[in-house]
């Protein structure tokens, strides 16, 4: 009687052990599922919290600069031959050509496009003197490109006749326009490499001084050079109006044009909330003061 007592308590230990180790990976099971469903709700809430930050800094630039802002095109519109205006000024580029891509450098938005010009392709929007002529507050160029080759002496990315900025078959850097009854240039000291996202970004500001940028630093100053002149001219990006020869192999992408000259720290926030280094830029809250 006590042998068969003690072996049915036994068998009555596996079975409840077995059944205690089965419950416990079910456990397991569904703790590691709500794991992975919480790790998944974080990084959306923090992808959305990244991407309206970023929206949040692109209106706080804007208001900045508040009627400045001559041209913005983001090419978020990803088909299609139009590229819209975000400025409010309906300068509205039409595309010639170039084709929509997902290659871009950025992480801060939904609408992840650019367009790569061929060489022969390019986007036009034509002439409106109240946003292309140069004011007593200068202007800036500002976009990530992306060149796949250097062939012409002259890739022209975007300007018109007067002012216009491209990179030199040599990657250097190079805006010129008119001052003083001469052709002004600046270059950069950084020479771009082929098949790599770059943010460049030229301004010429009120005291006649020319500055290129190359990922948020200032890498060239040249002047002063005042009395500027203007081109009434269309503003082109990828090519150059006069001459044909002249225009841009490679990705193009999220094109400003302001007029005024934006502040080094303005620049500085623009590329380190658009590039992928700086994922964690996006808890910049605006733009701070000049920085000249």
């Amino acid at each position: 009687m006590g042998d068969k007592g003690y072996k049915s308590n036994k068998k009555s230990i596996k079975g409840n052990s077995g059944f205690t180790l089965i419950e416990l990976l079910v456990v397991m099971s569904i703790i590691s599922v709500i794991s992975s469903m919480v790790l998944v709700y974080l990084k959306s809430t923090r992808d959305k919290a990244r991407i309206s930050s970023a929206r949040s800094f692109s209106a706080n630039i804007y208001h900045a600069s508040g009627a400045y802002a001559g041209g913005i095109w983001l090419m978020e519109e990803g088909t299609g031959n139009i590229i819209n205006d975000s400025s409010g000024w309906k300068n509205t580029a039409t595309n010639n050509g170039a084709t929509w891509s997902s290659d871009v450098p950025f992480t801060d938005s939904e609408e992840k496009w650019s367009l790569y010009f061929n060489g022969s392709s390019y986007l036009s929007v034509p002439f409106n003197a109240k946003t292309m002529n140069i004011k007593q507050d200068g202007f800036t160029y500002s976009a990530w490109i992306k060149p796949t080759a250097l062939t012409q002496d002259y890739n022209m990315f975007m300007g018109q006749i007067l002012p216009y900025f491209n990179v030199r078959s040599t990657g250097i850097l190079h805006m010129s326009m008119t001052a003083g009854g001469q052709q002004r240039s600046v270059y950069s000291v950084t020479k771009l490499s082929v098949n790599k996202w770059y943010h460049v970004a030229a301004t010429y500001d009120s005291q006649g001084y020319m500055k290129v940028y190359v990922d948020g630093k200032l890498d060239g100053t040249s002047g002063p050079f005042l009395n500027p002149s203007n081109s009434v001219s269309n503003f082109y990006i990828g090519k150059w109006q006069p001459n044909d020869t002249y225009r841009f192999t490679g990705y193009i992408a999220r094109v400003r044009h302001y007029n005024n000259a934006l502040s080094l720290s303005q620049i500085q926030q623009m590329y380190a909330n658009e590039s992928p280094q700086f994922k964690l830029a996006n808890a910049v809250g605006g733009i701070s003061g000049e920085d000249n």
